[in-house]
């Protein structure tokens, strides 16, 4: 195998990544050594202040105590010596960081491997799009019910498992190709403080007179398996036909009954009185 001179050259100026012993800050050399003064201060500041703690009420027992704490802490500043000389703490560092290295990375590859792809291009896409808040800056609405009624509001999205609009996230709760429940456990995990802020189940208009009672049991299992007990809204599929119109009057609205879901409005003068206040809907 022929060498160039320009790799003799680049692996002559190779810099190591950890410096020598002899650059090493003196703090790292001598921490050991501080650590070990300050024990055999307060070792000492027993013996002699409070002796009867330690059982050495007597002079030639203070004495005596006295010499091995100082013969101890001068065996761990030899030893400290030694070490740092012949590098035994670069080393330990350097392995200690190389393991640790290697652990973060086994962490986030199997994190990877465990994630469904479609969440990981998700986290991909809201990522770039809202940078470190993108878990929280839309909420996340997750859409279940039968296939063939899912498709008419969402069209696609139980291949796809995930759909972003303008104003939300839209997650499948059991989309093709993955088990429902690792899924919802994936997201669970990957938004873990608030997984979902909302079900929406989709249900026939006709379901409205007849009540499933498997209903509330698959809700139920789906809020376990989301470890998240969010609120579940009622979309009725309903086919139209016709014209769209240019034009949408409100046809209905839903009201709250606690007092701060809507802000109160003050007169410009500031006046704080209840009576004062009222509320816009």
């Amino acid at each position: 195998m022929k060498i160039e001179p320009n790799n003799i050259k680049e692996l002559a100026d190779f810099e190591p990544v950890d410096p020598p012993v002899a650059q090493v800050p003196a703090i790292r050399v001598w921490g050991i050594a501080l650590v070990a003064l300050v024990a055999a201060g307060i070792a000492l500041g027993f013996v002699w202040l409070s002796g009867d703690l330690v059982r050495t009420s007597h002079v030639e027992e203070k004495k005596t105590a006295s010499i091995w704490i100082l013969t101890g802490l001068t065996c761990s500043i030899v030893l400290n010596l030694l070490a740092s000389r012949v590098g035994a703490w670069t080393t330990i560092g350097i392995v200690f960081r190389r393991n640790a290295g290697n652990a973060s990375r086994d962490r986030e590859a199997t994190a990877s491997v465990s994630r469904d792809s479609r969440l990981t291009d998700l986290r991909a896409e809201l990522r770039g799009q809202f940078g470190w808040r993108w878990k929280y800056r839309q909420p996340w609405l997750v859409v279940t019910g039968q296939d063939t009624l899912t498709e008419t509001v969402a069209p696609g999205l139980r291949r796809t498992g995930f759909m972003l609009t303008e104003n939300a996230v839209l997650l499948h709760a059991a989309p093709e190709n993955v088990d429902g429940k690792a899924w919802r456990d994936q997201i669970s995990r990957m938004r873990s403080r608030r997984p979902a802020d909302a079900m929406v189940q989709v249900l026939r208009a006709t379901d409205v007179t007849t009540i499933d009672p498997e209903l509330a049991r698959t809700l139920a299992t789906q809020a376990i398996d989301l470890r998240w007990a969010a609120p579940v809204y009622l979309l009725h599929s309903v086919r139209v036909t016709g014209k769209q119109p240019e034009a949408f009057a409100a046809v209905g609205m839903a009201r709250s009954n606690q007092p701060h879901a809507f802000p109160p409005t003050r007169r410009r003068n500031g006046a704080g009185s209840a009576r004062n206040r009222r509320y816009d809907h």
